[in-house]
Parts: structure tokens; C-alpha cells; sequence
């Protein structure tokens, strides 16, 4: 499987929050085989979000199924215990929120991943300032823009997320770092946040719900 800057931007990331849980395998082998071939999970602890999400198990049974790119979202505390779990469960990227940890933890868990091959991303929350961000811009790989706030699937996408994509671009333009926004990622709002340089676009129930998948990704990126 390709490493995160081998891929072609943009690209849609089906996020399997938005997948019937029981009817995981189903879900995912249809947008597996429609050449959707790097999947978002999404992680909850119930604390740091409100909500708990996808785990471990599933997380286990798809890895026998699908030979994609796991892009693990963790929405929790304490993130160290979880991203050694993943990690070791065979992720292919790892993205923590900022405001889960501290500058030294996150140093040291982007040193962690990147000893083990691991590509690291840090997720803003819509009002965290993209300022927090400077002291990190040389060891991320990847910065998650959340356009709305995490830990539920279906919510509707936050205006204020086209400004801060536009300043988040101007941010890293000089760096080598994948820009990727999650929340409310339709065929109204994918077509401006790829137009503002998103490179890689969530997009949960509005993938799972549609019945032309091929149709769905094309209005997506406005193709």
C-alpha cells in the first residue's frame, strides 16, 4: 500500500463512521471496490468526545478484509495508551487531536510513529486557533481541519471552516504537509474545499448514503 504523500490530491476518504456498524464488512467492501482504497476511522473514548465510535475489533476485522490506507482519527484521551494500540495494530497514519495533549507528548508521539513508519496528524477543533499549530509545523505530516465538531457523524458543515481552510493553506505552503477536512463533506460543500486546497476530503453519510458511488465522488471533487 502507498504511504500518505505517495497518493494523488485530492482524494475522498471515505469515513466508515458513516457505514451501518452492522453492516460494516458490506459497507466497506462496496466502497473498497468502487477504488475507494484509503479509509478514515474514527476512534471515540467517550470523553474527549461525547460519543464512542468505531474499536479495536472492527478495526481488526477489516485489516483481514481490505488491504487499504487506515487513516485513524483518535477522539480521546490520554492518546499515547491508544496510538501504541493502533499502531500496532497495522494503521497506516495516525491523527491526534491537539487539544488532547501537550507540546511535549506530542513530540514525543510524533517522534513514536515516525520510528515506526508511521506517518502523524494533528485535528483542530472549529475554535481552536490554527496559531496552535506553529510549534508543530516540522513534525507533522498531516493536519486534520474538523468543519464541525467531532464526535457525531451527519452534522452539517461549519461556514467558518471555508476561512480557516483559506489560512490553513497559506500556512503550510511552503511545507511539505497533507491538509485533510472532515464534517459535513457533501456535493455542496466538497467542491469549494477542494477549490481552497483541501487535499483530502471525510466524507461519511453523504458517500454511504449515495447510490451512484462513482457519481457521488465526481460531484464531490466537481469533476
Amino acid at each position: 500500500m502507498k504511504k500518505l504523500r505517495e497518493f494523488s490530491f485530492p482524494l475522498i476518504a471515505p469515513s466508515l463512521l458513516g457505514a451501518k456498524h452492522e453492516l460494516l464488512l458490506d459497507e466497506t467492501r462496496r466502497v473498497f471496490e468502487h477504488g475507494f482504497n484509503f479509509l478514515h476511522f474514527d476512534v471515540m473514548d467517550g470523553r474527549f468526545v461525547p460519543n464512542l465510535a468505531l474499536n479495536s475489533l472492527d478495526f481488526t476485522l477489516l485489516k483481514k478484509h481490505f488491504a487499504a490506507f487506515y487513516d485513524v482519527h483518535l477522539m480521546v484521551e490520554d492518546p499515547l495508551k491508544w496510538v501504541k494500540e493502533y499502531m500496532h495494530l497495522g494503521a497506516s497514519h495516525i491523527t491526534i487531536h491537539l487539544e488532547a495533549s501537550n507540546r511535549d507528548e506530542i513530540f514525543s508521539l510524533g517522534d513514536l510513529l515516525h520510528e515506526n513508519g508511521l506517518t502523524f496528524g494533528l485535528s483542530l477543533k472549529p475554535n481552536t486557533p490554527l496559531e496552535a499549530l506553529d510549534p508543530y509545523l516540522s513534525i507533522v505530516d498531516l493536519i486534520l481541519l474538523m468543519s464541525v465538531e467531532p464526535g457525531k457523524g451527519g452534522q452539517s458543515f461549519l461556514p467558518s471552516s471555508y476561512e480557516r481552510l483559506r489560512l490553513l493553506k497559506e500556512k503550510v505552503a511552503s511545507k511539505k504537509i497533507v491538509i485533510e477536512i472532515d464534517g459535513g463533506i457533501n456535493d455542496k460543500t466538497g467542491p469549494e474545499v477542494s477549490r481552497l486546497g483541501a487535499d483530502i476530503l471525510v466524507s461519511g453519510s453523504y458517500l454511504f448514503k449515495s447510490q451512484d458511488l462513482e457519481e457521488a465522488a465526481r460531484l464531490l471533487l466537481n469533476e
